[in-house]
């Protein structure tokens, strides 16, 4: 999601609720577990809903998600979402089964 994107977009601030979800036009978006802090509980995040009617939440500079219209996450590339901890979906693309043997 480039910056041309986001100024294209319908922006509201919202609050995460205590499930780390954030409500926006009757859809309920789950923001996944983040490495740079473990809530985002009672934060004020943006969603931005893009002209393909997609949704990102954005916290400061951090993509927080990115989801379908229907609300439901998307994953980029090889499954890892940017500014989340989504592991890849094939634990061989990670590198992982060099650590099998040790």
């Amino acid at each position: 999601m480039d910056e041309e994107s986001t100024v294209f977009s319908q922006q509201q601030e919202r609050v995460v609720d205590n499930d780390n979800t954030v409500r926006f036009e009757g859809r309920c978006l789950q923001i996944p577990q983040q490495t740079f802090r473990f809530s985002l509980a009672r934060c004020r995040v943006l969603v931005c809903q893009h002209l393909d009617q997609t949704l990102t939440v954005h916290y400061g500079h951090h993509l927080l998600g990115h989801y379908d219209a229907a609300g439901q996450i998307r994953r980029i590339g090889n499954g890892i979402q940017t500014g989340s901890a989504i592991e890849p979906h094939d634990a061989a693309q990670s590198g992982d089964e060099t650590n099998a043997g040790a």
